[in-house]
């Protein structure tokens, strides 16, 4: 009844129609307030444009009104749960599109599911908890990349949560026992390599219990060094180590100099020393491999270099962008300019008629930082030259469109994957591109580089490799320089 006089009240203060309705938690039907609600508008060939953004109120509830005639999908946000759509039914799935007609009111019901979650303990050599651990859940793909941190309490369990629908390593991290001892990072059920870990698949609403492991006993290190190069006016400096198992930072004044890092196991690391003041005209970048105490790591800050990156080949607007990246992840985000010095990635967005084709680095020392399958874009060193080009040369762009079929019949709103098995073209899609067909169940990829491609719809798969995706039905697309290829697809459901 007070939903019929809301939805009465709201209709006679608004032109045009309206959507109302509530968000709840999927595992208890409970309203959810503070919950972001877009409103999204449905074009003809299925694609979705933003029209407006609310958030729910104490009841859960959202209200868009005076809306003109058309198709509206409803997208629901906020963290610790999955994003989820109006008339969602599974992950990746399509959204129900509300029709508005009128002044009619319409009501829709988002059930938001939880974000994944994992479960443990970290126990000593007699089954003891340990406390105050790091834990940390990392995709299960190369190099490590942390998603997840947690620690152990003081019987020693954990519980990492915020967990996307995807496949897992749980990993600890190192740690100074009481007696002087230590353990090592150690991925579940007690090994050191990846390869040998076990993959868990986070999926909505799972919470999965009993990942209970020992740390494997080890040697850990500190990390001593001094600091120069403060620039006048600045009082200190902040140093960053960072390795896959997270980062550490410690701010040392000027005149000291002097720093260290505790706990540090056996690994890649790289340093970082910068002003505190965050005004980095100096800076010192160091990659180290650790196997013992450190006497020494001294930094000289000097100062830092310029990136430059160009786009030629095609007379369009496509731009570049760079990420600088540690062994943790991602730290900064530059379009050229003064920038720290490290390992920086750069992504290059060509326009609908044209694709990245090739690049190079000058000076040659720059292009030799280390890469690896994982990577989805070209990863250069931007150390201690003054100037580093990044150069990107761009050729015509091959389209590859085509129809998904579900029994015999074209079907709208089912995702799409592309992936590329060659390392290099994969970098220039920076990764593994996505979409969805529209109500006629058509796709499309453009902007690609000449290559061999593998064509998948389906709802089932996370992981993306070549293997899985040869093993789920994806079909082999080989594609020449500005070429445009259609190809048809069968949605593939499990086996």
């Amino acid at each position: 009844m007070v939903r019929l006089i809301l939805l009465l009240c709201l209709t006679s203060l608004a032109w045009g129609g309206i959507i109302h309705g509530i968000v709840i938690e999927r595992a208890s039907s409970r309203p959810l307030s503070r919950t972001r609600v877009q409103l999204q508008a449905v074009t003809a060939g299925g694609g979705r444009q933003k029209v407006a953004e609310a958030v729910t109120n104490r009841s859960g509830q959202f209200w868009f009104p005076s809306l003109p005639d058309g198709s509206y999908a409803l997208l629901a946000t906020r963290r610790g749960f999955v994003d989820w759509s109006y008339g969602q039914q599974r992950v990746n799935g399509p959204a129900t599109a509300i029709v508005v007609q009128g002044d009619a009111a319409n009501f829709a019901e988002i059930q938001l599911p939880h974000l994944g979650a994992v479960n443990g303990r970290l126990v000593d050599e007699n089954q003891v908890g340990l406390g105050e651990v790091s834990v940390h859940a990392y995709a299960a793909t190369l190099p490590l990349r942390i998603v997840s941190t947690a620690k152990s309490d003081d019987r020693g369990n954990f519980r990492v949560s915020g967990l996307a629908p995807g496949k897992y390593w749980i990993r600890s991290g190192p740690a100074e026992l009481e007696d002087g001892s230590g353990v090592l990072p150690t991925f579940f059920p007690g090994v050191t390599a990846a390869n040998e870990a076990r993959v868990f698949t986070a999926e909505p609403e799972l919470e999965i219990p009993d990942v209970s492991f020992q740390p494997l006993p080890g040697r850990v290190f500190k990390i001593v060094g001094k600091v120069i190069g403060c620039p006048p006016g600045e009082s200190s400096v902040k140093i960053t180590l960072s390795s896959d198992t997270g980062r550490k930072e410690t701010i040392v004044p000027c005149l000291a100099q002097s720093y260290s890092f505790d706990q540090n196991a056996p690994a890649r690391y790289e340093l970082l020393a910068q002003p505190a003041s965050l005004h980095n005209t100096v800076a010192a970048f160091l990659p180290l491999a650790i196997d013992r105490e450190t006497d020494s790591v001294n930094l000289a800050m000097t100062a830092i270099p310029d990136l430059e990156l160009r786009v030629s080949g095609q007379k369009n607007a496509s731009r570049a962008l760079a990420r600088r990246v540690d062994p943790a992840g991602v730290t900064h985000s530059s379009t050229g300019g003064k920038v720290l010095p490290g390992h920086w990635e750069v992504y290059v967005m060509p326009t609908a008629d044209s694709a990245f084709k090739s690049f190079r680095v000058s000076p040659f020392r720059a292009s030799r930082a280390e890469q690896d399958d994982s990577s989805v874009a070209p990863r250069i060193l931007v150390d201690n030259s003054a100037l580093v080009v990044f150069d990107a040369s761009l050729g015509r762009g091959a389209t590859i469109t085509g129809v998904v079929l579900s029994e015999g019949r074209p079907i709208g709103n089912v995702p799409v994957i592309l992936f590329a098995p060659a390392f290099d073209v994969r970098k220039l899609i920076h990764g593994t591109p996505r979409t969805q067909t529209d109500s006629a169940g058509r796709f499309q990829f453009g902007s690609l580089p000449a290559g061999e491609y593998l064509l998948l719809s389906t709802y089932e798969i996370f992981d993306v490799s070549k293997d899985s995706m040869l093993s789920a039905g994806a079909r082999s697309v080989t594609i020449a320089e500005g070429q445009r290829v259609t190809s048809s697809l069968d949605l593939q459901q499990a086996r």
